[in-house]
């Protein structure tokens, strides 16, 4: 199955008060091309027609083959202006801070370096724009007072516009269960999967089943992918318990709140993703190129039909993409199937309020069209803006029934569906911006307009379900449900399974920058794990595998573990009561 937008990711029940994300104050009436005072007055005192630049830190250009090609051509036309996107290295972004010149109006602030920005005066100080340029910005009073409060060097000024606020919704279905090939696990008759032993043993029967791939060599259960550090080996199994990795060298599980060390604990997601894959070695499920492989290798065995299952759905997307231009009918494919006893997480339904952890918008202090570029940020806070950007327009991509409430049309249905090829609800797959766009909207696409629904309308329950490709019906089908997300929704309302909706996400922005040298710490103590993952996965046994966990452990603390975990637990508390008592400062609920 593909990925379906944001973090990827995003259902949440829809009933969230205005009280979130553009809850905060949306534009109840205005439309795009009213969105910013002051913003539309056209051409600059000579004639010209000013160009914004947006630094994005991915992949860039506004130059789409397909929606939200209209979206920009609106945007400009509505502003007076021309878009420009370029692309922002770490080290381009470091050599803008020493030298404090730039090619750009708007950047993205990453890797918790507003004070930097800050310390050199980079950033404009929004406040003195809002009442003219950035009246959407100023609607999101709760998202501006923490950024205020936490993001301002102690000043009390917005110096950045925080993205994303509200609800996280991942539409049909959720990325990390027990990934199975679909076509394959329904000849097993679906058994139960309740535990990793129940998984692993389903995967053995589907490649005894299929020992050989569309290409003539050998399948595998699990195929894997390296170069990005601990991420790739841990974030499923995190994601499954339910774990945040809030600071470094600390994990913060959901179910319970309690913490845990990272890199000591038995419950740790590490530790937990070790016994699992040693598990899968040992059982030959692995495949051989395992330690090897980066992420365009593995995308050339997925193709080939090589896996009956994966660690998380993205990895294998291009095999249904593949498969389905042949057939669009076809159930080759692979989808997420939960525990039938509960117990396992997924990842969708958190709700920050000064949105995603990591992303601050500002407004470059030397740029030449200021009053333009904050333009430029409250266009992406007008509710209607947001709902054509998530939703197309109103009369082409969707419209009004007679009781006021908007639906997609037909069109809509055919440019969001989730079937083979066609854009997804983001509108960026395949595309070269990286889904930028999503980085400037101040809601999430399941935050609710004025009008009552979702501002992304492909994520209300009739849209999900009239836009599933013939896997993602297929599945539905056989457990009952109208979109397979509902399977998990529908244990988390019985209390046997969670989502994200606890996730502290506006801890981030309190805890900021680690400290060099527990930032140094931290990167020796993963170097070091990271280096040893070979010989857990490898272990011929249990005894085996204990005995180098026991040795890796004690090499661990040998390094600081202990004392960054207890740096890292005295500063997620001391966060924790910062925020409570901010957001008590400002009558944040």
């Amino acid at each position: 199955m593909k990925k379906r937008a944001v973090t990827f990711l995003l259902l949440a029940a829809m009933a969230v008060t205005m009280a979130t994300g553009c809850s905060q104050g949306q534009d109840s009436s205005g439309s795009s091309s009213t969105a910013s005072s002051g913003a539309a007055s056209g051409a600059t005192d000579d004639g010209s027609v000013p160009t914004i630049t947006i630094a994005d830190s991915g992949k860039s250009s506004q130059d789409m083959t397909y929606w939200p090609t209209d979206f920009v051509a609106k945007m400009e036309e509505d502003l007076g202006i021309k878009l420009e996107v370029v692309e922002l290295s770490s080290e381009q972004f470091d050599l803008f801070l020493a030298s404090g010149d730039a090619n750009f109006d708007i950047a993205n602030c990453t890797s918790y370096r507003e004070s930097q920005v800050l310390n050199a005066n980079l950033a404009v100080n929004l406040d003195d724009y809002l009442e003219e340029y950035g009246q959407n910005i100023a609607k999101y009073e709760d998202r501006n007072n923490l950024t205020r409060e936490f993001l301002s060097n102690g000043t009390g000024n917005l110096y950045f516009k925080r993205i994303q606020t509200g609800p996280e919704i991942v539409g049909a279905e959720s990325w990390g269960g027990y990934v199975v090939r679909w076509d394959w696990y329904k000849e097993l008759g679906c058994p139960a999967m309740n535990n990793d032993d129940e998984y692993l043993s389903v995967l053995q029967q589907m490649v005894e089943a299929h020992p050989t791939n569309d290409a003539g060599g050998a399948t595998y259960g699990l195929g894997q992918y390296v170069g990005t550090g601990l991420w790739s080996w841990t974030v499923t199994k995190g994601m499954q318990l339910g774990y945040v990795d809030l600071v470094a060298g600390l994990q913060l599980d959901l179910n319970d709140n309690t913490i845990h060390n990272a890199y000591t604990d038995d419950e740790a997601s590490f530790w937990q993703a070790m016994e699992f894959f040693n598990k899968a070695y040992n059982m030959g499920l692995c495949d051989p190129d395992f330690f090897i492989m980066k992420s365009d290798d593995l995308t050339q065995k997925v193709v080939q039909g090589t896996y009956a299952g994966a660690i998380r759905t993205w990895d294998v997307a291009d095999y249904y993409t593949q498969e389905y231009a042949k057939d669009p009918n076809t159930l080759k494919g692979y989808i997420s199937v939960f525990p039938e006893e509960g117990g396992m997480s997924a990842n969708y339904n958190s709700n920050p309020i000064a949105g995603w952890e990591n992303n601050s918008y500002f407004v470059f202090s030397g740029s030449d069209n200021i009053e333009k570029a904050v333009s430029a940020l409250d266009y992406f806070d007008n509710e209607d803006n947001m709902r054509a950007y998530y939703s197309g327009f109103e009369g082409t991509h969707w419209e009004y029934d007679e009781n006021g409430v908007p639906h997609l049309t037909d069109a809509g249905k055919e440019l969001f569906s989730s079937s083979g090829d066609a854009v997804d609800q983001a509108g960026f797959l395949n595309s070269t911006t990286g889904g930028w766009m999503n980085y400037l909207c101040g809601s999430s696409g399941g935050s609710l307009h004025s009008d009552g629904q979702p501002l992304n309308l492909t994520l209300s329950d009739e849209a999900i379900s009239e836009t599933l490709n013939p896997l993602q019906k297929d599945y539905s089908e056989y457990y009952g449900v109208d979109y397979p997300l509902q399977v998990h929704e529908k244990q988390v309302e019985e209390g046997i399974a969670i989502d994200r909706s606890n996730d502290p996400k506006d801890l981030y922005m309190v805890l900021t920058e680690t400290p060099e040298e527990m930032a140094t710490r931290k990167t020796q103590i993963e170097t070091l794990l990271e280096g040893y993952i070979p010989d857990l996965v490898m272990a011929a046994s249990e005894d085996e595998f204990n005995s180098i966990k026991a040795q890796v452990i004690e090499e661990c603390k040998a390094a600081g573990s202990d004392e960054l975990y207890e740096w890292a637990q005295g500063a997620y508390e001391d966060a924790a009561a910062k925020l409570e008592a901010a957001k008590e400062k400002y009558g944040i609920e």
